[in-house]
């Protein structure tokens, strides 16, 4: 999804898809920004409270508590992650903007990707666990991996600019999530969903990463014209009918497609997983 005018105040933020509808499902954020990560977030557990050294009369007692956030190692769903808690801004659908400050606990993978969700957050209104998005990273291709946002945060809310997405796309509900490069923002959706969606999603999200640290890509000629190209084959203006709301959203439903439907993809859209091919080469 491309940029936002100055009256909106929404520069480059985009809408992913609505909860009730099929083959909706994301929208771009141009550069997002992270928050930022203090020098005590490295290295391994934290001692608290080590026992001084000695025995008999005169044993050491205990020690001053260390500083820094308690960090521990745990593998949930297969994927070995270091769990600590912190201050975290969430996100209000906006490009960097920031919804609410709250204590988050944070799950780190190997490739420095940090799952991020409220401590205590309403399993109501956001039933995605650590569990079941880790179960869905380690799903994922290497490639999208490597090329992922790196703070991807689960929050218990509706996107705040859902109402903007309303009226610029199309039989649009509500954002089950937004991302860019820095960070995804997964939203409450209220109801649960199969990790096969959420592993689309990033891969989706990730399309508008790759697209975005390419300048937009999407809008180059080349891809409109693999885009004229493959309608000529497949009788059909993109992958999804959500791709069809804008170039960015054709890129980045390719992108999903290409994953997780690489034979029909091929088949259909032969001049899009061409220059995909490329696309991924490159990195």
């Amino acid at each position: 999804m491309g940029g936002r005018g100055a009256k909106s105040g929404l520069t480059g933020k985009g809408g992913l898809g609505g909860v009730g509808g099929n083959d909706v499902n994301g929208g771009s954020a141009g550069g997002t920004v992270t928050n930022g990560r203090t020098d005590n977030h490295t290295g391994g557990n934290t001692v608290v409270g080590g026992a001084g050294g000695g025995s008999g009369a005169g044993a050491g007692g205990p020690g001053p508590p260390a500083s820094g956030p308690v960090r521990d190692r745990q593998t949930i769903s297969g994927v070995d992650v270091t769990h600590y808690r912190e201050m975290f801004g969430f996100g209000d659908g906006t490009s960097g903007g920031v919804h609410k400050t709250a204590e988050a606990d944070v799950y780190e993978t190997p490739e420095g990707v940090r799952f991020i969700f409220p401590r205590g957050y309403d399993r109501t209104s956001q039933p995605i666990t650590p569990s079941q998005i880790l179960a869905a990273w380690n799903q994922l291709p290497d490639i999208m991996k490597a090329l992922a946002a790196k703070d991807i945060e689960i929050l218990d809310y509706y996107n705040p600019q859902d109402a903007y997405w309303q009226r610029v796309y199309r039989d649009f509900t509500h954002s089950f999530a937004t991302g860019g490069i820095g960070k995804i923002s997964f939203y409450g959706c209220k109801r649960q969903v199969p990790t096969s969606r959420i592993v689309a999603t990033m891969c989706h999200e990730t399309g508008h990463v790759i697209d975005q640290r390419l300048s937009r890509y999407s809008d180059r000629q080349s891809w409109k014209d693999a885009m004229q190209a493959d309608e000529a084959i497949a009788g059909r203006k993109s992958p999804t009918s959500y791709g069809e709301n804008a170039n960015a959203e054709d890129f980045a439903e390719s992108m999903k497609m290409y994953i997780t439907n690489p034979d029909w993809f091929a088949r259909e859209f032969p001049n899009r997983k061409r220059l995909i091919d490329s696309i991924l080469r490159s990195f």
